[in-house]
């Protein structure tokens, strides 16, 4: 008359999704960090070339008024 229903077979077990999400969001997370490290160290280069280049004084040319006289 009536049969049993047989339970779902599960692949997976249930915690490899939540693991999963850890995971990806970490490897996200570190993705960003980088970066942002790489911006900042990009900046930082340009800000000291810009400050060396205002420290050292413009070349004379120490010739020119030799050679007019």
């Amino acid at each position: 008359m009536y049969t049993r229903r047989t339970p779902p077979r599960v692949t997976e077990d249930p915690g490899q999704d939540s693991f999963l999400d850890i995971v990806a969001n970490l490897v996200g997370i570190l993705i960003i960090l980088v970066m942002v490290v790489a911006v900042r160290a990009r900046e930082a280069i340009v800000a000291e070339q810009v400050a060396q280049d205002q420290d050292v004084p413009k070349e004379i040319d120490v010739e020119a008024p030799r050679l007019a006289i």
